[in-house]
C-alpha cells in the first residue's frame, strides 16, 4: 500500500475518526474482513464486524481476532450457537479486561461458568466498577457476604447487601459497617426478629440501634432498650413501641428528666419527643415540681393550656410546682406554670385552699380574686 495506505490502517490516534468513517462507508464484504483483521485501531475492526454478514468470516474473527470485544461482537452475530457459546465460555474464563469477561458471562448458558466468574471477578477485579458490576449479577451468597464484609469501596458492598438473603450476614453488616448508606441497605432488607433484636441490643452506633428498634415489634426486647440503652433517643423509639403505655409514660418522663450534661442533639430531640407523648397527667404535675430548663417550662405551660386534667391535678401544680419568677422577672406573665395550672382551676373549694393555704403571696392574692364568695 506504500505511501497510499487507506484511513483504516492508521496507527495514529489523530486519524482514528478518519478511520472509523473510512470503515462507515466501506460496503465490500471482503475488505471488511480484512479491516476486521488487521485495523490498527481496536474500534475499527469492531465496526468492521458489526457490518459483516458472512458466516465463516464470523467465526474466524469470533475465534481468533485479538481484540476480546472483537471477538464479542462477533459472536453475537453467529447463526452457529454452538460455537458462540464456545467463544463466550473461553471469554469468560480468559480474557485479559474484567469487563469482557462478564459481558461474555452474561451470555453464557452455561450458569455455573457464568456464577463461578463473577464471583471471581467480585473478589479480585482491581476495578470497583468491574467489581460492582460482576456482584450484579452474582447469586452466591457466600460470595455475596464476604464482599459486603470485605470490599473497600462502599458502593461494592451496598451493591452486595442488595442482593443478600441471609439476615444473620445483614445483621453483622448492619453493625459493623462504616459507612451509612451501606448500614441503611441492611437495614431496609433486615426483617428477623431476633436479628434486629442482636443490632439493637449490641450496635456500638446509637443511629443504627434507633433504626433496628424501629422495625422491633417484641415487647420484652423493646422494654429492656426503652429502660436501659445509653442513648435516649433509642430509649425513647423503643418506648413509643410499647403496648403497656403505663410503662411507656414512665418511660416518657425519666427520659425528659435525665441530665444529659454535654448536650447532643439527638438527646435533646429526644428528650423533647419524650415530652410531647407523655400525657399521664400525675407524672407532668410531677415533672413541674423540678423542672428549671427554659424551653421545657415553656412546653409545660403549652401542654397545660391545651390538656383537660382533673381540677385535682390543676390546683396540685399550682400549689406546688418550682418558681421561676426569681430568674425572670416577668415571668408571672410568660413563664409562670403555677399560674398556667391556676388558671384551669374552676372548682372554688380548690381556689379557696390556694387562697389560704399557698405559700406564694401572689398566688394567694389571685386566687382571692377568683373567689365568687368574698367571705370565705
Amino acid at each position: 500500500m506504500g505511501l497510499f495506505k487507506p484511513a483504516w490502517m492508521s496507527d495514529n490516534s489523530d486519524n482514528w475518526d478518519k478511520a472509523l468513517k473510512a470503515v462507515e462507508k466501506e460496503k465490500n464484504q471482503a475488505k471488511l474482513h480484512v479491516i476486521a483483521k488487521n485495523a490498527p485501531y481496536w474500534k475499527a475492526r469492531l465496526d468492521a464486524t458489526k457490518k459483516i454478514t458472512d458466516q465463516t468470516v464470523l467465526a474466524d474473527i469470533a475465534k481468533n481476532n485479538t481484540s476480546e470485544g472483537v471477538r464479542l461482537a462477533a459472536a453475537e452475530k453467529l447463526t452457529d450457537q454452538t460455537l458462540a457459546q464456545k467463544v463466550y465460555a473461553d471469554l469468560a474464563k480468559n480474557a485479559s479486561y474484567p469487563s469482557a469477561r462478564i459481558e461474555a458471562a452474561e451470555k453464557l448458558t452455561d450458569q455455573n461458568l457464568a456464577q463461578k466468574t463473577y464471583a471471581d471477578l467480585a473478589k479480585k477485579a482491581y476495578s470497583s466498577a468491574d467489581r460492582k458490576k460482576a456482584v450484579e449479577n452474582l447469586t452466591d451468597q457466600v460470595v455475596l457476604a464476604d464482599v459486603a464484609k470485605n470490599d473497600t469501596e462502599w458502593d461494592v458492598r451496598s451493591q452486595a447487601v442488595e442482593k443478600i438473603t441471609d439476615q444473620a450476614v445483614l445483621a453483622d453488616v448492619l453493625k459493623k459497617d462504616t459507612n451509612y448508606i451501606v448500614r441503611r441497605r441492611a437495614e431496609e432488607k433486615l426483617t428477623d426478629q431476633a436479628a434486629l433484636a442482636d443490632v439493637a441490643k449490641n450496635s456500638t452506633e446509637w443511629d443504627v440501634r434507633s433504626h433496628a428498634v424501629e422495625k422491633l415489634t417484641d415487647q420484652t426486647v423493646l422494654a429492656d432498650l426503652a429502660q436501659n440503652d445509653v442513648n435516649m433517643y433509642v430509649r425513647m423509639i423503643a418506648a413509643d413501641k410499647l403496648t403497656d403505655r403505663n410503662s411507656a409514660q414512665k418511660i416518657f418522663a425519666h427520659i425528659v428528666v435525665v441530665d444529659i450534661g454535654v448536650e447532643k442533639t439527638e438527646e435533646i430531640r429526644a428528650q423533647h419527643a419524650a415530652f410531647d407523648q407523655l400525657t399521664d397527667p400525675v407524672l407532668i404535675a410531677d415533672l413541674t415540681k423540678t423542672e428549671k430548663r427554659v424551653y421545657m417550662r415553656d412546653k409545660i405551660i403549652k401542654k397545660l393550656s391545651l390538656s383537660e386534667f382533673s381540677q385535682d391535678i390543676y390546683a396540685d401544680i399550682a400549689k406546688n410546682c418550682i418558681k421561676d419568677h426569681d430568674e425572670y422577672w416577668d415571668s408571672r406573665k410568660t413563664h409562670d406554670i403555677c399560674m398556667a395550672a391556676f388558671g384551669k382551676l374552676t372548682d372554688q373549694s380548690l381556689i379557696v385552699d390556694i387562697a389560704k393555704n399557698s405559700d406564694d403571696g401572689f398566688l394567694r392574692a389571685v386566687a382571692v380574686n377568683e373567689l365568687t364568695d368574698k367571705t370565705r
